[in-house]
């Protein structure tokens, strides 16, 4: 079922490996994963999540101080023994949440502050390369291969990878002049995705309307930043794009979740542990509540049951698709 990548994605795969980010070798066995059976799938989930959670506690400062001591000496193996970290701790103890011996090499991320003050995160090289394979995963079970021609809604211009990646982007739509370059584009470029956040595709979908369009101009919009209210996808669906993809992660944790073709948005659990609590405690399965994640591969920063600030709910029910991460 391999998906024929571009010209321009082959080469910005191959540039970006030369970079020492593995990220089309890194899809590749994201893809190999999601094609095992159910109960090998949750067993390499188990079995990495342990592995974070020994290397967590033999490394990280935090993790060896009075409360998570008292909290893990009778079982540290067991999740269910670790405390929520918190963001204001997450925030203030930076240095104590380095793994020892630091690692020499890593990227400094920063939290945009929609859900408090902002933060730095750091990440190893391949934890970064890892979170955009699964950006770019989410979009192959829609058959959208890296490079493919997109219109993005983006603040984060850069030119030589919006060329390698045949994409045009375009930073704010503040004037009526922005709006009819971005439709003249569409019109002519006939790009099959457009990218942003819910707010920016809503108002390009309903510019769409306002000028007389009457159905969509892309084949796909891959949305994220904030949550994808049901007018917003209506109003997408219409007038912008045949089908809104929904996608959700954070600065700290990496991509988390994303939208598979039958609709359900599913755990990147090969990438991420996620859980939903009340409170301190564990929330049923099917109950509303925080969505709190342990992140299975960055051991620069290994965050154990991070509250991230949002709220969700997981599924009793498996999704039709087939694929193995839960919903």
């Amino acid at each position: 079922d391999a998906v024929h990548m571009p010209l321009r994605g082959r080469i910005y795969a191959a540039l970006q490996k030369l970079r020492g980010h593995a990220l089309a070798d890194m899809v590749a066995q994201l893809r190999e994963w999601e094609r095992l059976p159910v109960d090998e799938f949750h067993r390499l989930h188990r079995q990495r999540l342990a592995a974070t959670l020994a290397h967590a506690r033999a490394t990280v400062p935090l993790y060896r101080t009075e409360r998570w001591q008292q909290a893990l000496a009778a079982n540290p193996d067991d999740l269910d023994a670790w405390p929520v970290l918190e963001q204001d701790i997450f925030r203030a103890e930076f240095e104590s949440l380095l793994a020892e011996p630091r690692v020499k090499r890593v990227v400094i991320r920063k939290t945009s502050g929609t859900t408090g003050q902002r933060a730095r995160i750091a990440l190893t090289r391949d934890a970064d390369t890892w979170g955009w394979a699964h950006r770019y995963r989410g979009l192959l079970w829609h058959g959208i291969p890296i490079g493919v021609r997109s219109l993005r809604l983006m603040q984060d211009r850069r030119p030589l990878r919006d060329w390698l990646l045949d994409q045009r982007n375009f930073p704010a739509l503040d004037s009526d002049g922005a709006v009819a370059e971005a439709i003249a584009y569409m019109r002519a470029a006939r790009p099959p995705l457009v990218a942003g956040t819910p707010s920016a595709l809503f108002f390009l979908a309903r510019q769409l309307r306002l000028r007389g369009h009457r159905q969509p101009m892309v084949s796909f919009a891959r949305v994220g930043g904030e949550q994808l209210f049901p007018f917003q996808r209506r109003e997408i669906e219409t007038y912008l794009a045949g089908r809104a993809i929904d996608s959700y992660g954070a600065t700290e944790t990496g991509a988390l979740a994303g939208e598979c073709p039958a609709g359900a948005m599913h755990v990147y659990a090969d990438h991420v542990h996620l859980e939903i609590f009340r409170g301190d405690t564990p929330a049923p399965v099917g109950a509303f509540g925080d969505i709190v994640v342990t992140v299975l591969n960055n051991p620069a920063m290994p965050l154990v049951r991070y509250r991230v600030g949002d709220m969700g709910r997981l599924s009793a029910t498996r999704c039709p698709c087939g694929l193995p991460q839960p919903v």
